[in-house]
């Protein structure tokens, strides 16, 4: 999935993360929220593939980057 996700316009940087309950959040950092938005089908379109595997489909935030640290 990596290849695509990767390929999906804008993308900076993708993070996934779960805990030991199974409950997750993906973070995704992405050149704009226009563009964000804009890959919204295609983003729908891969969630698809992990539907065996979701209680409920994931819903989407938008929030504006305050800080991007990194060691």
């Amino acid at each position: 999935m990596k290849p695509q996700i990767m390929a999906l316009p804008g993308i900076h940087s993708f993070i996934n993360m779960i805990d030991d309950d199974g409950k997750g959040c993906v973070v995704s950092l992405v050149e704009s929220r226009e563009t964000s938005e804009g890959n919204a089908q295609a983003v729908q379109a891969l969630w698809a593939n992990f539907a065996d595997h979701l209680t409920e489909a994931p819903t989407a935030d938008g929030f504006d980057v305050i800080a991007n640290w990194s060691a």
